[in-house]
């Protein structure tokens, strides 16, 4: 599976557990904003920095996502083996 179908199965996951998922261009002369999960007016975001690699985006998402309990949702093998990875 390329990068682009794997991201957007994390996109995906992501947005059944009701967290948006926004990439921006994050670049900031004075401070070094890299992204993350939080929490803005009760909502969840997921914010990335849109001029990272994909494989950093992708990276960033597992990272996050392995804190959810992901049992009652289906998830392919390929992210399933992603997500293991990260943990």
């Amino acid at each position: 599976m390329d990068d682009e179908a794997l991201f957007q199965l994390l996109v995906e996951l992501m947005e059944k557990l009701s967290i948006k998922v926004v990439c921006k261009n994050l670049h900031d002369e004075e401070f070094k904003i890299s992204g993350g999960l939080c929490k803005v007016r009760g909502r969840n975001l997921m914010i990335m920095d849109k001029r990272s690699p994909l494989k950093s985006r992708i990276t960033l998402l597992a990272r996050e996502l392995k804190e959810f309990n992901l049992e009652d949702q289906y998830i392919p093998p390929v992210l399933r083996e992603l997500l293991e990875e990260s943990r």
